[in-house]
């Protein structure tokens, strides 16, 4: 009788609760008002307070993912400049040590491609050797910029290496409309830990591994659509399930220059950004919160599809901000071997005009070429995936049928290659393969028309995707059967606003098959804390009627925070044996910053990824047995809720009453209830002035 009182008491929980979301108040313009694009730069504006110390439309140049053979520069223009005609010069010198005079010469084997609507640009020098450094100068268009960069070590080189990856970056708060919108202090302090580990050349703890070789950016690097649900200025969507675009069609690809530039000229992101090569995927906040996911991305308007040219736009401005790093665009096949999708556009003389119409445009929102790619970087192979340009909930498909045959080409080539040492496989997501919800929830959240829907929706667990994720699960358990003892598995994902780590098993914790690595969170305006409180769900996954895995989550962060993997191959004559650790980099814990200190377990930061599960103790209290009740109650299954190693194993708080590093290093983004910090290298001298508040009141008008 308890028991079903129980149950009964949860379903009323869950219905409350996703009744509540429900009911945000539907405050809305309607379809024929628009916000003036000035609006939206002037929101941005106030935000700026040092705009003439560093403006924010100026020029940027940072480093795209490298080949063996070449280096990788991508650039915006200052906004001035836009319609100046670009004709790069690079001079380079290969660096012997760090202490040798360098000897430039003028470098003529470069590609270029540039993208006039933004003024940004993919600059390839080619050529080149090898694992090695090159100083080099730049000139676009006056004067020249230094960089220093490393080409990839050959595919299959046995050599350690780290790389980072981040997802979601909503770097702006506006917690009160009579205030203006600022980076707070949190953000700015990942920021310069970021900062800090691009321009690195050593590191006491990990010396093996020096600087990161490159960092990915799993999806999010952009939010467009900024808390929309609340109406802020700064966002180009509104309403509960941002529908409502508030630029005109004319006016769209300057409102996506806006919101693109103030994202990566905040300083020491596009400091880290000089250093640190990049390669960037998009998700749903880089086009509309839930994209694909939402149901009405087919809706016409006179017989004309609403959201094309808006897509059109986003897949714009992604390609030319972020695509432009990497080494791919959705190409596979009909490419000789050795020969980049890159070396066919630069051949095009219509290279704008190719990259717009095979590219970009797309009639159908939800049909869009999907920009995934693939590349290696010395023992690993990486494959990253597009998960939004061909997502549609109503044709139950994430991604299209085109992607699947690209990974499965991606196996059969790694697979054809017989090596003497065994090979890491990364596989990137935007979306965490693991994560489930309960489809009761899903559900209630649709019927009830609740904010929640899309998120719920967007789970690879959801109804509409389960299928496609067992395809995904089978190819690569299918492959890793084969392939087990020369093949490792490592997942990477975002989206989820915490950063965890979750380990793969048959059923029997001594057989991982896989980990999965979630970096999510660089900067929100609020995380998920459910992991850190209660625990994860062990959860159970068929792949057919012999094949069963189960996925567990030992390791949940919450917080502004980024991730470094280390990977060693050396000395590895199977493929457990292949080091594979991951430290997590964090700001601050529930708003008070963190210092690092040295695990008990491991006496480092870094985590291991071991060959077998870890032990961990089952944790029962009041909340995680409701929790664990609710579960069972509307999505029955294999469940039972463990104690999980949280972030304070890994921080400790810092003590108030000593300086604040990196509290108190832009005053450009400052906190307006933190007093300013006193100039230094990110600000000038004085107390920087406050802007006038915005009138939300007067920022939309009716679109003649």
């Amino acid at each position: 009788m308890t028991s079903k009182l129980n149950a009964v008491a949860a379903i009323i929980f869950v219905v409350v609760f996703l009744i509540g979301c429900a009911m945000i108040s539907d405050r809305y313009p309607s379809d024929n008002q628009v916000a003036s694009k000035r609006i939206i730069m002037d929101t941005y504006e106030q935000a700026w307070l040092e705009k003439d110390l560093y403006p924010y439309d100026r020029q940027l140049i940072h480093l795209g993912l490298p080949g063996p053979k070449s280096v990788v520069l991508w650039y915006v223009l200052d906004k001035q400049d836009l319609r100046q005609i670009v004709q790069p010069q690079v001079e380079l010198c290969e660096e012997e040590s760090i202490d040798q005079e360098c000897e430039y010469r003028i470098y003529d084997d470069i590609q270029h491609v540039h993208l006039s609507e933004y003024g940004t640009g993919r600059i390839t020098v080619r050529g080149l050797r090898p694992d090695r450094t090159y100083r080099g100068r730049v000139r676009l268009l006056n004067e020249a910029v230094e960089f220093t960069a490393r080409t990839a070590p050959t595919p299959g080189e046995q050599k350690p290496f780290s790389f980072i990856a981040y997802s979601g970056f909503q770097p702006y708060v506006w917690p009160d409309r009579s205030q203006h919108p600022y980076v707070d202090r949190q953000t700015v302090r990942i920021l310069e830990i970021l900062k800090e580990r691009a321009q690195t050349t050593g590191d006491a703890e990990d010396d093996e591994a020096t600087r990161p070789a490159f960092t990915l950016g799993v999806g999010d690097q952009v939010y467009v659509d900024n808390d929309a649900a609340f109406e802020k200025p700064s966002a180009l969507l509104w309403g509960k399930h941002s529908d409502q675009i508030r630029c005109s069609d004319a006016d769209l690809t300057e409102c996506f220059d806006e919101v693109y530039r103030r994202h990566f000229a905040i300083p020491p992101l596009d400091e880290a950004f000089r250093y640190l090569p990049s390669a960037m995927i998009w998700d749903d906040h880089e086009i509309r919160d839930g994209w694909g996911s939402q149901g009405d991305e087919k809706e016409k308007n006179n017989g004309v599809f609403k959201w094309t040219n808006y897509i059109n736009q986003a897949r714009g401005a992604f390609v030319a901000y972020q695509a432009l790093r990497n080494p791919g665009l959705g190409d596979y096949k009909d490419l000789q071997p050795g020969v980049s999708i890159w070396d066919r556009i630069f051949r095009d003389a219509g290279t704008k005009d190719w990259i717009r119409d095979e590219v970009i445009y797309t009639d159908d929102p939800t049909a869009g070429k999907e920009l995934f790619f693939s590349f290696d970087w010395g023992s690993a192979s990486f494959f990253v995936m597009d998960l939004r340009s061909y997502r549609y909930v109503k044709e139950k498909r994430v991604i299209s049928a085109t992607q699947f045959e690209a990974i499965e080409a991606w196996l059969k080539e790694i697979e054809s290659i017989k090596s003497p040492t065994p090979k890491l496989l990364v596989l990137v997501f935007s979306m965490p393969l693991a994560a489930g919800r309960p489809e009761a929830s899903e559900f209630l959240a649709k019927a009830l028309d609740s904010e929640l829907a899309d998120d719920l929706v967007d789970k690879w667990a959801s109804v509409a995707n389960i299928e496609q994720r067992q395809k995904l699960l089978c190819m690569f358990a299918d492959f890793l059967e084969r392939n087990k003892k020369t093949h490792r598995l490592l997942v990477i994902g975002g989206d989820i606003h915490a950063s965890e780590i979750t380990y793969w098993n048959t059923g029997d914790p001594d057989e991982v098959v896989a980990h999965e690595v979630v970096a999510s969170g660089l900067a929100q305006t609020k995380f998920d804390k459910r992991g850190t409180i209660y625990g994860m769900v062990n959860r159970t996954h068929e792949c057919d009627e012999t094949s069963q895995y189960e996925s567990l989550t030992t390791e949940k962060i919450e917080g502004p925070n980024f991730v470094e993997i280390y990977v060693d191959p050396r000395g590895a004559e199977t493929s457990e044996e292949i080091d594979v650790r991951v430290r997590f980099y964090l700001a601050s814990i529930n708003g008070r910053f963190v210092r690092s200190k040295p695990n008990l377990n491991t006496g480092r930061r870094t985590i291991p990824l071991a060959e077998k599960t870890p032990e961990l103790e089952p944790h029962i209290d009041i909340g995680s047995g409701f929790r664990d009740l609710i579960l069972s109650t509307i999505n029955p299954g294999d469940r039972e809720t463990y104690q999980v190693t949280t972030l304070r194993d890994y921080f400790e708080y810092e003590n108030t009453s000593e300086e604040k590093v990196g509290e108190e290093k832009a005053a450009s983004w400052y906190d307006p209830d933190y007093p300013p910090p006193p100039a230094g290298p990110f600000h000038q001298a004085g107390e920087a002035e406050q802007p006038a508040p915005i009138d939300v009141e007067q920022e939309v008008q009716v679109q003649e």
